[in-house]
């Protein structure tokens, strides 16, 4: 096992393609990571932390626009002699399972960060990826909401950002991706109603365990009619709202209740007497 920092300086390899650093014991954080030729980046399993940089995924330009119209595989020529190369290959975890690649189109992508431990939300910018085919960033400490820009990602085919600390609800956007096999966001603080759609509910409830506040299909927890609508307003913080209330259910109770025996004579008399004649039947019963 290697032990050190984020390497920085790969940022001034043109070439470079595929990163895989995977099952080390790299630490920090990765602020000065990104590359525009990057296309596969595995940094999983190791001891990184801090936040993800806003500029994480602006500057892989190779998945946010890769404008090749004829496809290849991915290959590193001799610099001396092009006559000789060697093919990319890699094992990457992708539809949760490991898998080798021999050879690597040039038009897959993908991004695993898992079994970190990186905090703060996901960035909008993962929007921007509209190449990216994997993203697995489970196993670490990320919040927030997930952002609506996912739905921007129409070649996404494995997602995991499981055992998390997500929040909020899932953007009826994730519904949309057609492609989309692999889905996992248990074990987060997710809430509110799960999306329906042609894709998403093909998935199981695997998918969406460990979240208490989810709610409707594949999980056996019917929502409430308002379970996506917004919460209640709060009361203020010295309690204000709940005076007014004890207030105000003091003064009906008391007009419809005690007012008429001190304002309506007949009525108190009627109901003294008649008070009066209970008070002695259960006195007389007692006695008996």
């Amino acid at each position: 096992m290697i032990t050190d920092s984020f390497p920085c300086w790969l940022n001034s390899l043109s070439n470079l393609h595929l990163f895989v650093i995977r099952s080390n014991r790299f630490h920090g954080n990765i602020t000065c990571l990104g590359s525009n030729s990057l296309q596969i980046i595995d940094i999983a399993s190791n001891r990184f932390s801090g936040v993800l940089p806003l500029t994480l995924f602006t500057g892989f330009r190779r998945i946010i626009n890769n404008t090749q119209s004829k496809l290849n595989y991915l290959y590193f020529k001799h610099p001396a002699n092009s006559a000789i190369y060697y093919q990319d290959s890699a094992s990457v975890v992708f539809k949760g399972t490991s898998r080798k690649f021999e050879k690597i189109l040039d038009i897959f992508a993908s991004i695993d960060f898992s079994n970190n431990s990186f905090q703060g939300s996901i960035l909008v910018t993962v929007g921007d990826l509209k190449l990216i085919q994997l993203v697995n960033l489970s196993h670490n400490a990320l919040s927030g909401p997930l952002p609506v820009s996912i739905g921007k990602l129409i070649n996404l085919e494995s997602l995991d950002l499981s055992v998390n600390k997500l929040s909020g609800s899932i953007p009826q956007q994730l519904a949309s991706l057609s492609f989309l096999l692999v889905l996992n966001l248990s074990y987060n603080e997710l809430s509110g109603r799960i999306p329906r759609g042609s894709q998403i509910d093909t998935f199981r409830d695997s998918s969406f365990i460990g979240n208490q506040g989810l709610c409707g299909t594949p999980l056996n927890k019917s929502c409430s009619v308002n379970a996506t609508s917004e919460l209640p307003r709060e009361t203020d913080e010295d309690g204000s709202d709940l005076y007014v209330s004890i207030g105000v259910g003091f003064v009906v109770g008391f007009v419809m209740i005690v007012g008429p025996l001190v304002f309506l004579r007949k009525w108190r008399t009627w109901c003294g007497n008649h008070v009066d004649g209970l008070v002695s039947r259960i006195v007389k019963t007692k006695d008996e």
